[in-house]
């Protein structure tokens, strides 16, 4: 059954205040990662544990140039991977440290009438914060607020950034100012988790994933 995401509320867009800005530090300590040399639930670095949360028949995952290409061909269809956190998990947002998130990705399609090609969601305690991605934008779910680019390329670096207060950043392959800032949407959904790929019926497309690796020790801007 297609997982349809229902949030209530916009998305605030702000830029993060100058306090949460001072606690950035030269580079993070990563405290779980996935690399694109096995399928995310095969894998165990570090006592990482994805789970294949969807997998619908026509749905597609496959390791390519050492990437991980997943392709959902229509709204109908989808595959998504995530990691269940909370105490004592590897994915543990600490709201008094913050969170760094970072992960190389390719669209390489999008198929008609999606509204997007894929999609990440990094959950805390607090907030949700939900990027889709479509060939030529990434966009914060909620108001409608974009960053325009061409996401076909090449493999893009974005490193999303979660400080103290909730202020969220997106920043694009290394640039010292962020595309996007946000302050996600209130969870009122339970425990934290981390998913990607194709986990709603208006998103249909191809990506390839090459990486993610997170840090809860702060927030880490490149």
């Amino acid at each position: 059954m297609k997982k349809i995401f229902i949030f209530a509320g916009l998305l605030a867009l702000a830029l993060p205040p100058p306090s949460a800005r001072a606690q950035t530090a030269a580079s993070p300590v990563w405290e779980g990662s996935y690399e694109a040399t096995r399928l995310p639930n095969e894998a165990s670095e570090e006592g990482t544990r994805w789970q294949l949360l969807f997998k619908t028949p026509l749905a597609r995952a496959q390791l390519v140039d050492a990437t991980l290409e997943l392709e959902t061909p229509s709204g109908t269809e989808n595959i998504s991977y995530r990691i269940e956190g909370g105490p004592g998990k590897i994915w543990n947002p600490e709201p008094s440290a913050g969170t760094t998130l970072e992960f190389e990705l390719q669209i390489i399609d999008q198929f008609s009438g999606a509204d997007a090609a894929q999609d990440i969601t990094a959950r805390t305690p607090e907030r949700t914060f939900h990027l889709f991605f479509t060939p030529t934008s990434v966009q914060c779910l909620g108001d409608g607020e974009k960053w325009s680019m061409d996401t076909t390329d090449r493999l893009h670096r974005y490193r999303l950034t979660i400080d103290p207060d909730g202020n969220g950043a997106l920043y694009v392959d290394d640039h010292p100012d962020p595309v996007l800032t946000t302050r996600g949407i209130a969870n009122k959904r339970g425990l934290p988790f981390l998913d990607f790929g194709d986990a709603s019926n208006a998103y249909a497309g191809v990506a390839r994933w090459k990486s993610l690796r997170w840090s809860h020790g702060g927030v880490f801007p490149p």
